[in-house]
């Protein structure tokens, strides 16, 4: 059954500290299961990825990052979704917050952001974050996940 909808496309910050912790955030949406993802969000017209997951954190964290020092690592697209569905993963390693700090801007959307441990992450991750992280730690996707990998 092919879908009318409008497809999707997204992307994802893996933000990771110098400490090698990735900072994901309680997603608290209404009519939504609560679960933790990356910050990130739908891409606007004439943005590029790395120019999307720039504003996209700082909308969500208030965090003021630099689009070039983002690098994509990955285009997902979920085969099992109502719509066409994809995410372009991207990270960035930071060093410190250079005077800034995460904030929650969205109070709607996220409770708090926290730091993980890639050993100690949460159970219940939003779909698209649990897919990247997943392809970061090099574990096996389920199959309704196509994954394109990108070189940076």
């Amino acid at each position: 059954m092919q879908s009318h909808l409008s497809p999707i496309i997204g992307v994802g910050i893996m933000l990771i500290n110098a400490q090698g912790e990735v900072l994901l955030g309680q997603r608290i949406k209404a009519d939504e299961t609560t679960t933790w993802c990356f910050p990130g969000g739908k891409i606007d017209q004439g943005e590029s990825f790395s120019q999307a997951a720039a504003r996209e954190l700082l909308e969500e964290t208030a965090l003021n990052i630099d689009p070039q020092r983002l690098n994509a690592f990955c285009l997902l697209n979920n085969t099992s979704a109502q719509r066409c569905n994809s995410t372009v993963g991207l990270t960035v390693e930071i060093q410190a917050l250079e005077g800034q700090q995460i904030q929650v801007t969205e109070p709607h959307i996220f409770s708090h952001w926290k730091w993980f441990a890639f050993d100690q992450l949460p159970a219940v991750l939003f779909a698209e974050t649990g897919a990247m992280l997943d392809l970061w730690m090099q574990k096996d996707l389920a199959e309704h996940w196509s994954v394109y990998h990108i070189k940076y």
